[in-house]
């Protein structure tokens, strides 16, 4: 009996322990909580807010005072004052969440007659947020102190002054252009089912009108009726680039000898989506683009890189492959007189052995075949050009491809010739093409794993993901 009441004195011993020191855990939280709380200079959440009053000394000497409004529309930010335009969501959220983010360090002053000392009487940023109930603090950020990396700052109706982190200075170091949207436009770029490109240069513009048809492809034709198909991949990089465009200035009165300009663009794109006709129009000087959708209204003036996005040619759009085979159609390869078979997706050396089994694979073959079916040119040369009338004799390799039967296709016999000068490069000419091709060199990495090619050996087909012929040379 008596070791049982020594038992539970012990429990209620080591239970009372546990209570105490999660007593201790739970009040040491609630402090921390309550101390972070009491040092906040906005409480609540940044999502209660619907009006910002931005008021900013000049940042540098280039710039003038900011005053901005932003005012929750719909569930968008749009800046209200000076202008009516669409605003930079990421900024704005950021800067309520720093604002509502932000402790001070302590409190200096709560004398109200002594704010002037700390550079109130002309604030460096004052910002009044208003949330849905009405309800308006005003925050002011005084002068930096003279010791630490701190500043000053109060609210408004409220004597006290806080000191805390730059951070609060410099995160708040916001003009009007970094409030605003910068993107150029917005596309939607599945419901591009037409578009017109031009592109003034010296001699002729170019001008390339593009329709879809009932696939996902465009076909488009050139200022000259000739008609190209259109490369998928390439066309929704052009968009993702235009939309992508972002503003370095923007012009919100432009003269109107500029406006005039644009009534003769070097650039044009202009497209129906969903049913709206849109366009923007480019405007090339001192070699920086302007780009603008109503020239009357609003210019902006995009980074100097913006050319490589703009400014195309046919080659940018067209399909460039250079053959239209499937590997896996082929049944038999000749490589400079070397026959190899294709033996259910595997190949072998079609000498190499008479008895069934002895055939040496030969792996080569197939990188080579998978690198020429999805190889790109660089350019395109056409056939009655006198530089066709400059080519060797004989090539430097030749290629035949025998089909199987079922793809009911004559054999493909492919030349190879070196580009004068330009070891990077191969001329390669085959039976169904239309032009001369410039291709990669690395496309026939892997033309034989020994003796007949002056050109490496090791294949970087199932390297690269046959990503071959990127932007390049342009033969017209």
């Amino acid at each position: 009996m008596k070791q049982s009441k020594v038992l539970v004195a012990l429990i209620v011993v080591i239970a009372g322990l546990f209570a105490l020191n999660y007593w201790d855990d739970w009040k040491s939280i609630k402090d921390k909580n309550h101390k972070e709380l009491s040092t906040k200079l906005f409480v609540g959440s940044p999502a209660d807010i619907v009006l910002i009053q931005f008021d900013s000394e000049s940042l540098n000497e280039d710039e003038s005072t900011t005053s901005v409004q932003i005012t929750k529309q719909d569930k968008q930010w749009q800046i209200t004052k000076p202008l009516n335009v669409l605003a930079d969501q990421r900024n704005v959220e950021n800067l309520l969440k720093m604002l509502f983010d932000y402790n001070y360090s302590k409190v200096i002053s709560k004398e109200a007659g002594e704010k002037d000392k700390f550079g109130f009487d002309k604030p460096n940023r004052t910002i009044a947020l208003t949330n849905s109930a009405g309800e308006t603090k005003t925050l002011q950020i005084g002068m930096k102190a003279p010791v630490g990396y701190d500043v000053y700052s109060t609210l408004l109706k409220k004597p006290e002054v806080y000191v805390g982190s730059q951070h609060l200075l410099v995160a708040t170091g916001k003009s009007l252009f970094d409030f605003r949207h910068k993107a150029v436009t917005n596309v939607d770029i599945p419901k591009i089912q037409k578009f017109t490109y031009f592109r003034r240069q010296k001699g002729d513009p170019l001008k390339f009108d593009f329709s879809k048809g009932d696939s996902e492809d465009f076909t488009f034709v050139d200022q000259n009726g000739s008609s190209y198909e259109g490369d998928r991949a390439s066309i929704r990089d052009f968009w993702e680039d235009i939309e992508s465009l972002r503003a370095k200035k923007f012009l919100d009165n432009p003269g109107a000898k500029l406006q005039d300009e644009f009534s003769n663009p070097d650039v044009a794109v202009s497209w129906n989506e969903g049913g709206e006709n849109r366009a923007l129009l480019f405007l090339k000087k001192n070699n920086v683009y302007f780009v603008a959708t109503d020239p009357a209204k609003l210019v902006v003036e995009l980074p100097d890189n913006s050319h490589v996005r703009i400014e195309k040619n046919l080659i940018n759009f067209r399909n460039r492959k250079v053959f239209d085979f499937e590997t896996a159609t082929i049944s038999e390869v000749k490589i400079d007189g070397d026959t190899f078979k294709n033996v259910k997706g595997s190949w072998f050396d079609a000498f190499e052995g008479n008895k069934k089994g002895d055939a040496k694979e030969a792996p080569h073959v197939r990188a080579l075949m998978l690198d020429l079916e999805f190889s790109q040119t660089f350019a395109y040369i056409q056939l009655k050009d006198k530089m066709i009338e400059e080519l060797p004799k004989a090539p430097a390799h030749q290629i035949t491809l025998t089909f199987k039967a079922g793809a009911k296709r004559t054999p493909e016999v492919i030349d190879i010739y070196p580009v004068p000068d330009e070891d990077k490069y191969r001329y390669i000419r085959h039976t169904s093409g239309a032009y001369l091709y410039k291709i990669d060199t690395k496309i026939l990495q892997s033309l034989t794993a020994s003796k007949h090619s002056d050109i490496n050996e090791k294949s970087h087909s199932e390297n690269d993901g046959h990503d071959h012929g990127q932007e390049g040379e342009e033969s017209f």
